[in-house]
């Protein structure tokens, strides 16, 4: 999608409802990239680094990798492996969700990987198609009883951000 576009549908938002937490998902080339790390860096930031299909095919070239390790990773509040797309956009979306409720981010992020893990055992008998199927959102959902070993890409579960989930190598 052209930039100019992206960039009036941000505006169009931004204009319209009072934004509370944003989440990325494909981000197709490093001007977008750019523009949405420019008008929505100030806010509480959940990427997506969609760069690889879980077929494997590259989503995102190498110019769109440095857009992200360059412009949008630095400004964001969190960002999420994408190592099962479903899971890691589940995973995405619940966190972001949660942000938007005011939940601190450990806070978030465990309360996310809890749903996520629920959903996942919820459908994981359904026999839909070849694939590993959809990821159920129908079930109610049960209390939290454990935590997956999903964490925020980057880090060691310590602190460590040495390196994120794009391969960037930060300077801390």
């Amino acid at each position: 999608m052209p930039v100019e576009i992206v960039a009036q549908q941000v505006d169009a938002v931004l204009a319209d409802l009072p934004v509370a937490v944003v989440k990325t998902g494909m981000l197709g080339s490093p001007d977008v990239v750019r523009l949405v790390a420019g008008r929505l860096g100030q806010l509480p930031l959940v990427v997506d680094p969609v760069l690889v299909a879980t077929s494997g095919a590259v989503l995102g070239d190498d110019a769109v990798v440095a857009a992200y390790c360059d412009h949008l990773l630095p400004t964001a509040t969190v960002a999420t492996p994408n190592l099962d797309e479903a899971r890691a956009l589940t995973y995405a979306s619940a966190l972001a969700a949660r942000l938007a409720h005011g939940d601190v981010l450990a806070h978030a992020a465990n309360s996310a990987a809890a749903y996520v893990a629920d959903r996942l055992d919820d459908s994981s008998g359904w026999g839909l198609g070849r694939g590993r199927g959809p990821v159920s959102h129908l079930a109610p959902s049960r209390p939290a009883t454990r935590v997956g070993p999903w964490r925020a890409a980057g880090t060691s579960g310590t602190g460590d951000r040495s390196r994120d989930g794009c391969g960037c190598r930060s300077s801390g």
